[in-house]
């Protein structure tokens, strides 16, 4: 899979550390999906071409190649080579710049990156919220999520909680104990299924 970090200037009124909320997303160009994303959490922004697709596939192709029997997770973003994570950005921003640009005005693409999950017992993706990647008082940030092929219950879909961006926010990361790590089972009986065929944009 494929993601993005995009973020916008604008101004928050009424913010702190404990009383904080997410501002609509004003660089969105299509007011249903902002609506969406506010309300919801998420939303899905039709499909990128099959050549964009194919590219990408091969960029990925041309840097990667695993062999995890156990399965596992991959991310790009945690590489510490620098020069690979600057050929994943890169690579991904030129294949999808036209794609950012039909969906966003006022933008600025923050990070590229692959994600891969390796099949296998140990590729549970654990559940979490993405770290904060900016200071949300004062940007709005939003990911773009593309599967590179189709994507279902039994290979592993991506699952959502609705409504779950409107909380712990907005200090969210790696360093930080998950706020609901004591009620795990609870959280996983609101967990939705987002089943998606390739080249699909999730915002």
């Amino acid at each position: 899979m494929v993601t993005s970090i995009l973020q916008k200037l604008f101004p928050v009124k009424n913010v702190n550390a404990n009383n904080w909320s997410p501002v609509k997303r004003s660089f969105l160009k299509n007011d249903e999906i902002a609506d969406a994303i506010h309300e919801v959490g998420y939303a899905v922004a039709g499909t990128i071409d099959k050549s964009s697709i194919e590219k990408l596939k091969a960029l990925y192709t041309s840097l990667h190649n695993f062999e995890k029997p156990q399965g596992g997770m991959f991310y790009s973003v945690y590489s510490r080579d620098i020069e690979y994570r600057k050929k994943v950005h890169e690579g991904i921003n030129e294949i999808l710049l036209p794609v950012y640009d039909s969906l966003f005005k006022n933008y600025k693409v923050v990070l590229n990156s692959f994600i891969v999950k390796v099949s296998g017992p140990e590729s549970e993706f654990c559940l979490h919220q993405d770290s904060t990647g900016l200071d949300e008082t004062k940007y709005s940030n939003l990911s773009v999520w593309i599967p590179l092929q189709d994507t279902n219950l039994t290979n592993g879909c991506l699952c959502v909680v609705p409504h779950s961006h409107k909380m712990f926010s907005p200090y969210r990361g790696i360093s930080f104990a998950p706020p609901f790590q004591n009620i795990m089972s609870t959280v996983r009986k609101y967990l939705q299924p987002i089943e998606m065929k390739e080249g699909e944009i999730l915002l």
